[in-house]
C-alpha cells in the first residue's frame, strides 16, 4: 500500500545533504514512528507540546510531530534516487 501523498525534495543546504518534506495519506501515529524506527535509533520526546521524534537510520534521518502527517527526511548523497521506495519499504514490513 502506498501511503505516500507527497515528497518533495526542500533543499540541498548543504555538500550531499539532500533535505525533503514528506506527507503520509494518515497523520504519524504511534506505531507507525515505531515502525519508522526499527533497526534505526528512535529519539521521542513526548512531552513537548507537540511530541517530537527524530529516527536516524543508515543514509537517512527522519523528524517530525506525532499526529502530523507531514515529516522532514535528510538523505546523503547516493540515497535521493529511490527515497521514495525506502521509505514505504519500512512501513510495508508490518502489513
Amino acid at each position: 500500500m502506498n501511503r505516500i501523498l507527497s515528497l518533495v525534495k526542500t533543499s540541498e543546504c548543504l555538500t550531499n545533504v539532500f533535505i525533503w518534506k514528506l506527507v503520509w495519506m494518515l497523520p504519524v501515529d504511534k506505531k507507525t514512528m515505531e515502525e519508522l524506527a526499527q533497526g534505526g535509533r528512535l529519539q521521542f520526546y513526548p512531552h513537548f507540546p507537540r511530541p517530537y521524534y527524530r529516527i536516524e537510520r543508515t543514509g537517512m534521518v527522519i523528524q517530525g510531530i506525532t499526529g502530523d502527517a507531514e515529516l522532514q527526511v535528510t538523505t546523503g548523497m547516493g540515497c535521493e534516487n529511490d527515497i521514495r521506495r525506502q521509505l514505504e519499504g519500512l512501513l510495508t514490513k508490518g502489513e
